[in-house]
């Protein structure tokens, strides 16, 4: 009598179970590791945004005014100087699952002393859940305060919103 090689239905079942179990695992931890990768992402960006202030306003790259007082920089400025302050990656805006947006006041005589950053999760749960925040001082901030999950992935951070000194909630990132 001939045998015939092969899984049983049952052996199958079993196998297809384990790999399922095995998956409810890691999915979500391989989730966890990309958004703490993206958040720490955001982080450098906004790092590099504020060395990148501090340069461009220190060679005096933008002095409107004419007083010898450089000014800040928008994205724009930073990445279109030659050589550039920041890469193509940041100045586009996005980055790692992050937007980053760069203000200033657009007046000269301010634009010398004030300027905000913010990095927000494009999508909250899948790409970051925290929003972070750098100014003028350099003092990188982040929070986990965001708008509702329906529409935009949460408030831009500004001055008020972040910095005790106005007021807001973001505590300091560990440097």
């Amino acid at each position: 009598m001939k045998r015939n090689a092969g899984f049983t239905l049952i052996e199958l079942m079993i196998v297809g179970s384990i790999i399922a179990i095995l998956a409810t695992i890691a999915i979500p931890r391989l989730m966890r590791s990309k958004i703490a990768a993206n958040e720490a992402d955001a982080v450098g960006g906004l790092r590099t945004l504020s060395s990148a202030q501090t340069s461009f306003q220190g060679i005096s790259a933008m002095d409107v005014n004419a007083n010898g007082v450089g000014e800040y920089g928008s994205f724009g400025q930073l990445s279109s100087a030659v050589p550039a302050f920041i890469d193509e990656s940041i100045g586009s805006g996005q980055k790692a699952g992050y937007f980053f947006m760069v203000t200033t006041t657009g007046n000269a005589s301010t634009d010398e002393i004030m300027w905000e950053a913010t990095a927000y999760a494009i999508s909250k749960g899948r790409t970051g859940n925290r929003t972070f925040y750098v100014n003028e001082s350099g003092v990188l901030r982040g929070s986990d305060v965001v708008a509702s999950p329906v529409g935009p992935p949460g408030p831009v951070a500004t001055r008020v919103i972040a910095d005790p000194v106005f007021g807001g909630n973001f505590p300091p990132v560990a440097q």
